[in-house]
């Protein structure tokens, strides 16, 4: 174990003080129960985890939300996140983030004296960076007793050690009692760390307990809220679910301060887009309980990298799509393998079609689960045809018309309009079941400001007059990269 400078200072006082001793290995604590102790028998195991795979992927995501459960329950919803890393794939240090279990105490406790093991063998801590959390933020400490039968970031790192087979190094955080403010306090030290330099794996459950239709239903409202990437949502969801007392939900999601981390990691980088990967419960499996069921879902937060050769791409994509549609009536079809790692990720698109720069239609989404390249597709096919606005585009026209492209960026709740920044975001307003959305450009083309902004999106497009927006209405914003013929 190397340990230089501050670290070693730390690690000292806490060998003076008999905490721990030099170089000490923190052993296995669920191998055998949780997973194969024998290296063997869990190999074997993961390979059924992880089939051969066709195409797989280029870019490592940012973050990953992994469960942690006994791998005969949620293996598959694990190894389904841990698949979005390449093989091989090299990085500086991996964070994993949990809430502790078996513990209760202030703040975030990550390992200093040693390294973790495995059956695969040992997985180095990065004692520098730990020690550096610990110097920066009175919040962090190395509390021995939080790390020793804690099972939620042991269990990662055999799937961890599959998939890269390299070596790496780790930082893990185990989080005890800690209040929002505490949490925000946690997730700005971790921020210099939090780029692609760096993969974050956060380890949580979700539904602990309840019947097998109120899991699914406590999860689905779960992952609805971390999909829009706010605490902000989070944190009401979870007060709403907990105030509808499920019979026998002991808790929504046993991670919610790691996951809570992470969205407040991510706060204010609109680059990155959250992805639902896969969703099972206990009630799915064989040996599972279908009237007493844990939830398990698997996530992934990337970092959403658009080049203007990429805008190109997009942009033709629209043009061959009018043209076989004018032409064929027909929808195009796509190789999706040729697409896969450049465009394949999904995210909100808005197609524009100009003829003599006049607005001849323009309709998109701000979500999508499909493709940008398909979303593309799509809403230019509906802008040509179903903008109430203008008669639909014909085929003499095919040659007139331009097409424009409106990239998003994940949408963003804010709780003061003073974030909006003319020019630069774009506003989504929901109220009840009317909703309505401006692009960025419009507020400049128009020459309004933030307010007149808001004022003329709720009249015009929410249908809740020039002042609903003040009172019992979502405001959210997003930006626009624009791609033009």
């Amino acid at each position: 174990m190397k340990i230089r400078g501050k670290a070693l200072i730390i690690l000292a006082f806490s060998l003076i003080c008999g905490l721990v001793s030099p170089a000490q290995t923190r052993q296995p604590a669920v191998a055998g129960a949780f997973y194969p102790e024998k290296a063997e028998q869990l190999f074997s195991m993961l390979q059924t985890f992880f089939p051969k795979e066709s195409n797989p992927p280029t870019r490592s995501p940012q973050a990953l939300i992994v469960p942690h459960a006994g791998y005969a329950y949620s293996g598959t919803v694990a190894a389904r996140a841990y698949q979005q890393i390449p093989p091989g794939s090299q990085f500086e240090r991996i964070f994993i983030i949990g809430a502790s279990h078996t513990k209760s105490y202030p703040g975030a406790s990550t390992y200093l004296p040693g390294n973790y093991l495995t059956p695969f063998g040992e997985v180095e801590v990065d004692t520098v960076v730990a020690a550096s959390l610990i110097r920066q933020n009175p919040l962090f400490s190395f509390r021995p007793s939080a790390h020793i039968r804690e099972h939620s970031l042991e269990v990662q790192l055999p799937m961890l050690q599959f998939r890269l087979a390299n070596e790496f190094k780790i930082v893990p955080i185990l989080l005890g009692q800690v209040n929002s403010a505490e949490i925000r306090s946690i997730a700005q030290t971790l921020r210099p760390w939090f780029n692609e330099k760096n993969l974050f794996i956060i380890s949580s459950d979700f539904s602990h307990y309840p019947d097998y239709q109120n899991a699914r239903l406590s999860d689905s409202l779960c992952a609805k809220a971390i999909l829009k990437n706010s605490p902000d949502e989070l944190r009401q969801t979870l007060t709403l679910i907990e105030e509808a007392k499920i019979p026998n939900l002991i808790t929504p999601m046993c991670g919610r301060t790691a996951i809570l981390a992470l969205l407040e990691l991510s706060q204010g980088q609109t680059d990155l887009q959250m992805e639902h990967l896969l969703y099972r419960n206990s009630g799915q499996v064989k040996i599972g309980d279908p009237s007493r069921v844990v939830g398990y879902h698997a996530f992934a937060l990337r970092r959403r990298i658009f080049t203007e050769a990429h805008g190109k791409i997009l942009v033709q994509i629209a043009r061959a799509s009018l043209k076989m549609w004018l032409e064929t009536s027909k929808k195009p079809q796509f190789d999706h393998q040729a697409l896969a790692g450049k465009l394949d990720m999904p995210g909100g698109i808005f197609v524009s079609i100009y003829k003599e720069g006049q607005l001849r239609g323009c309709i998109g989404r701000l979500i999508s689960d499909q493709p940008v390249y398909q979303t593309t597709a799509d809403m230019t096919l509906a802008a040509a045809s179903e903008d109430h606005r203008f008669p639909p585009v014909r085929l003499e026209e095919l040659d007139q018309v331009q097409l424009e492209v409106s990239v998003l960026t994940p949408l963003q709740r804010i709780s003061n309009t003073s974030r909006i920044e003319i020019g630069k975001h774009g506003i989504y307003l929901v109220k009840g079941r009317k909703t309505g959305t401006f692009l960025p450009k419009v507020a400049v083309d128009q020459g309004w400001d933030a307010l007149e902004f808001l004022s003329q999106c709720a009249a015009q497009k929410a249908g809740i007059g020039r002042d609903g927006w003040r009172e019992g209405t979502e405001i959210y914003i997003y930006e626009a990269r624009v791609f033009r013929e």
